[in-house]
């Protein structure tokens, strides 16, 4: 709520993913991997990352299904165009 309230002071979006399965998920394949501690590994294709990047991959990519249709940049991770800050 707290980052809510601050976001809408801002004038920036909050959006809602439905957390479950984002650090067991892998990733680059989709398929349900194996987390230990910190550490993702993937018998399917193999990718290995720390489990909460792994999870922040798979939260964007949900984002960005999401608002595939909204913003195509968000979905490319197209970093060289700067969008203009909200007042």
């Amino acid at each position: 709520m707290f980052i809510e309230y601050k976001a809408k002071l801002l004038g920036v979006e909050v959006a809602y993913v439905d957390p479950a399965y984002t650090s067991q998920s892998c990733s680059g394949c989709g398929h349900i991997g194996k987390r230990d501690k910190k550490s993702f590994n993937c018998s399917e294709c193999g990718h290995v990352d720390h489990a909460e990047s792994n999870a922040g991959f798979n939260i964007a990519m949900r984002l960005c299904i999401d608002q595939l249709h909204t913003d195509r940049d968000v979905c490319k991770g197209s970093t060289d165009t700067p969008k203009p800050a909200m007042a």
